[in-house]
């Protein structure tokens, strides 16, 4: 019952999995999920799950990027070289403006494992500083790898139609519809 897993101070671990798993209820497990979380933190300050959990939880449900990077950061001084937190850091900084930052830490990510979401989230931020052609390269790297990725091929298309690229553009969308 949770009373005893309250009671035992060795039950850190436990708290976090039992935060994480009622996150994974979505919307109707946040609450039970930051309760459990946080009392795995209580426990054990070095539970870098906790951390990420919350981090998580203010990023995709309460939109607060801000105290996401906070959590982030708690995380990854505890937990150093997670490419997960890395890239969530790097949404969390192209979220907030801050494009700079959010490809140091996408890039870090990367450095440890190119997997196509943070290779997207990548392509996001170019596409978003205008670097078109560059996005468009990290776009082909994400199709090469997930080929119906439909963020890839849409941004792909906004990147070619803000270059003066209509066929490419127009193809590029109709490889998106085509993977919906």
């Amino acid at each position: 019952s949770g009373a005893a897993l309250e009671l035992n101070p060795q039950t850190g671990h436990l708290q976090c999995a039992l935060g994480t798993l009622w996150y994974v209820f979505g919307a109707s497990g946040v609450y039970q999920s930051i309760y459990w979380l946080r009392s795995a933190l209580a426990v054990d300050k070095a539970c870098w799950l906790a951390y990420v959990g919350l981090g998580d939880i203010e990023k995709e449900h309460r939109r607060n990027y801000a105290n996401a990077l906070a959590m982030y950061t708690m995380a990854e001084n505890i937990m150093k070289r997670d490419s997960g937190i890395y890239a969530s850091m790097g949404v969390c900084y192209r979220e907030l403006g801050q494009y700079d930052q959010a490809l140091v830490h996408l890039q870090k990510a990367l450095a440890l494992d190119a997997n196509p979401e943070v290779l997207a989230s990548l392509g996001s931020v170019l596409l978003l500083q205008k670097y078109y052609q560059e996005s468009i390269v990290v776009y082909s790297k994400v199709l090469s790898l997930d080929s119906g990725n439909i963020e890839a091929h849409n941004n792909m298309g906004n990147a070619y139609k803000e270059m003066g690229k209509a066929h490419e553009a127009i193809t590029s969308y109709s490889h998106c519809l085509a993977h919906l």
